[in-house]
This record gives C-alpha cells, sequence and structure tokens, in this order.
C-alpha cells in the first residue's frame, strides 16, 4: 500500500516550495540539507531566535527522512516477501514429490509382494513334489535290495546291483532340488523386502511431515502479508486528519489499535522498529510512522531567517516602596535612573559626576 497519495497538494505551490518540494524528496536532499542547517545553526549563538528557527527546521527535515525510510524499507520487504515465497513454493513441490515417491514406492511394493508370495508359494509346492517323489524312490529301492536279501535263491550280484540302486535313491534324496530351494531362499529374502517397503509407516509419515510443515511456512508468510496489510489500512487511518476544519472530531466508530505479532520480523515493515522481542506490534511506533508519512511543511523550511528582537529590560521597583535613606531606596533610585535615562547615557552621567564630587 503507497500512502503517499493521501498527501497529495491540490493549491498550487509558489517557484521556491516547489523547489523545496523536490529538494526533500529524496533521503540524499533531506540529509544534504539538514548538514546545512545544523552548521548554520553551529555558529549563532543558543537560545536565539534564529538558532530555534533552524532547529524547527533540522527536527522537520529528520522526520521527513523517516518518512522517506519508511519508502525505503518498503522495497526490501517486497524482496523478502517475493524470495519466501519462492523458495516455499520449491520447498513445498520437493516434500509433496518425496511423499508421493514413497507412498507409489509402497503401492508398488505391495503389489510385488503378493505376486512373489505367490511365486514362492509355487517353488516350495514345486520342492515338495520332488522332494516326495525322492522318497518314494528310497523307499522301493529299500524295499527291493531287502527282497533280494531275504530271497533263498539270492546271487551276490543281485544284492550288489540292489544295493547300488537304493544308495543311489538316497543319493538323489539328498541332492534333489538343490537349485530349485536356492531360487525359494532368495524370493523369500526378496519377499522380506517388498513387505518392508510396503508396511513402512515411518518414512510415510516423515514425507508427510515435510509437506505439512511447508504449508505451515506458507501459511505463516500468508498470514504476515496480511498483517502488514492491517497495519498499512491502520496507519493510513491515523495519518489522516481526525476532526473537520472547525477542530471537532469526525462522528466516526472507535477503531481501536491492534493486538497482533509477526510471524518473521523480516517479513514487517521496518520490523526492528515496529516489532519487540515477542514480535507483538508496538502501537506507538505505528503512530510515529503515520506522523512521519505526513508531507514536508514547505512553509517551515522555506521561511526566511527571523530578526533578532532585542529582549526588553525589567523594569525596576519603585524607590518609594522603601524607607528614604535606606541602602533599597539607593539602589532602587539608581536603579530607576539607568532605566529612565538608558544604560548608555546613565553610564556617561555618571563619568561627568564623578570629578566634580571629588573636587567638591
Amino acid at each position: 500500500m503507497n500512502l503517499k497519495n493521501l498527501f497529495k497538494s491540490t493549491p498550487e505551490q509558489s517557484p521556491a516550495l516547489k523547489a523545496m518540494a523536490a529538494r526533500v524528496s529524496t533521503m540524499a536532499g533531506c540529509q544534504a540539507l539538514e548538514q546545512e542547517l545544523t552548521q548554520q545553526r553551529q555558529a549563532l549563538p543558543d537560545g536565539s531566535r534564529a538558532s530555534r528557527q533552524l532547529r524547527s527546521k533540522i527536527e522537520e527535515l529528520q522526520r521527513v527522512a523517516k518518512g522517506l525510510s519508511v519508502d525505503e524499507d518498503r522495497v526490501r520487504l517486497a524482496a523478502v516477501v517475493k524470495a519466501d515465497q519462492e523458495e516455499g513454493t520449491r520447498a513445498l513441490k520437493a516434500a509433496e514429490a518425496r511423499l508421493k515417491g514413497v507412498t507409489d514406492a509402497a503401492a508398488l511394493a505391495d503389489g510385488k509382494r503378493v505376486e512373489r508370495a505367490a511365486l514362492v508359494d509355487q517353488l516350495n509346492q514345486e520342492l515338495s513334489a520332488l522332494h516326495t517323489q525322492a522318497d518314494q524312490a528310497v523307499t522301493a529301492a529299500e524295499g527291493q535290495l531287502r527282497e533280494v536279501i531275504t530271497s533263498a535263491a539270492h546271487e551276490a550280484a543281485a544284492e550288489m546291483a540292489a544295493f547300488d540302486v537304493f544308495k543311489k535313491a538316497q543319493l538323489h534324496r539328498a541332492t534333489c532340488g538343490e537349485s530349485l530351494a536356492v531360487r525359494v531362499k532368495g524370493h523369500e529374502t526378496e519377499l522380506r523386502r517388498l513387505e518392508a517397503t510396503a508396511n513402512d509407516m515411518a518414512a510415510q509419515q516423515a514425507a508427510q511431515d515435510d509437506v505439512n510443515l511447508c504449508r505451515v511456512k506458507q501459511a505463516r508468510l500468508a498470514y504476515d502479508q496480511a498483517v502488514q496489510s492491517l497495519l498499512d489500512a491502520y496507519v493510513k487511518l491515523r495519518a489522516l486528519p481526525a476532526t473537520d476544519s472547525s477542530g471537532k472530531g469526525h462522528a466516526l466508530s472507535t477503531i481501536y489499535e491492534p493486538v497482533v505479532t509477526f510471524a518473521s520480523k523480516d517479513r514487517a515493515l521496518l520490523g526492528d522498529r515496529v516489532c519487540g522481542e515477542s514480535l507483538r506490534v508496538r502501537d506507538w511506533v505505528l503512530g510515529d510512522i503515520a506522523r512521519e508519512l505526513k508531507p514536508a511543511n514547505l512553509a517551515l523550511l522555506t521561511e526566511p531567517p527571523g530578526e533578532e528582537i532585542p529582549e526588553q529590560a525589567a523594569v525596576p521597583p519603585s524607590p518609594h516602596t522603601f524607607t528614604p535613606g535606606s541602602v533599597e531606596f539607593e539602589n532602587a533610585k539608581r536603579a530607576q535612573d539607568r532605566f529612565v535615562m538608558g544604560a548608555d547615557r546613565y553610564e556617561a552621567q555618571q563619568r561627568t559626576d564623578q570629578p566634580q564630587s571629588l573636587q567638591a
């Protein structure tokens, strides 16, 4: 909000006023003029009328300079808000991307987990079938060997052949399905990893927390912007005249000072002045800003140096208020003669009368 438009002057200005208005329209111009007036004041006696006049001009320049500092800080504030907005947008997009990545990874892992669990079950069934067949072959070979041994007409060669079949059956039982078992073990390891990814609530919650934090930061930025808009409106209200031409106050409803805080002092106009340690807004500072934003008193700044008015001497007391012949009477009589005749004439008369009194 630009508050300068509140104080546009409609009357036509003289060339002197226009020149002064242009001079004090910048911070450098105010500082240069203040330095010039300060040097002039230092050359004058303290308490003189010209010194007091220069002091009023210097104070007015300092007020105008503070008003210009408000406009300069508004440029800084706009840059800070823009930077915070851009950073907040980037951070939120990155956090949302991380959350989506974690959520998608969990959903993908959950789908693959179902497929991998079905494959593990299928391979386990195939491995169980191989073991069953091998067990049956061992049992059959063992029975054949027993029949050969218990046969009445068994031969050694037949017994050895049956024994070899039995041993081969046992060896096959011990080694069958080894490669398939290795495959099953690998799939089971991957299944556990997929289950962990699908059920990793901590990662999903951390990603969600990052998103929530970014949204809170953006909300705080929006809040600070709203507070600054409120303060701009409040300063505008305080800067405008509250009375009419007769000095009577306008009949308006009361608006109390705002009791607000900023989330970040950097996002407050003149934050170091406006905010306290708790980031609460100081109302009296807002009043100062409202006064500082008023236009320069060009009539005061262009006022010519005033002539010194000699100080009137105090009228001495009448000698008739004292006892004739007393010290007080004589002192009052001399003071009254000095006042009536004037200091210079009285002193000259005293110098003339003194030699005569000495001759007498």
